[in-house]
């Protein structure tokens, strides 16, 4: 599954329902602009975050972004550390800013 709107999804699930990223549907995404989970800027709370994912029975998530949404998975990693949460949190770089520190470059930077 992937959540739309970012961290927005994440928070408000409701809102913005998770997609079932079945290989059909992912199949030509490569062909397509823009993303087929819609970014999404703000909507992060990271106690909010950590409920849903809970209440979801999710235990791991692949957050993939540049600078803001890393620095943004560590505090939800804090945040899960503080809880006990068994939660495994993945950071795939993407930027097309080449804002990331350690990486010479990332995908999404030409």
């Amino acid at each position: 599954y992937g959540m739309q709107a970012g961290y927005n999804g994440l928070a408000e699930p409701d809102l913005y329902p998770p997609v079932k990223l079945t290989p059909t549907f992912v199949d030509d995404i490569h062909m397509k602009g823009g993303s087929i989970l819609k970014a999404g800027r703000g909507g992060f709370d990271a106690k909010k975050i950590c409920d849903n994912l809970e209440e979801m029975g999710i235990n791991m998530i692949f957050t993939v972004g540049g600078d803001g949404t890393q620095g943004a998975s560590y505090l939800l990693y804090q945040e899960a550390q503080r809880r006990g949460m068994q939660l495994s949190i993945v950071g795939v770089p993407k930027s097309i800013d080449n804002d990331i520190r350690i990486f010479d470059k990332t995908f999404g930077f030409d």
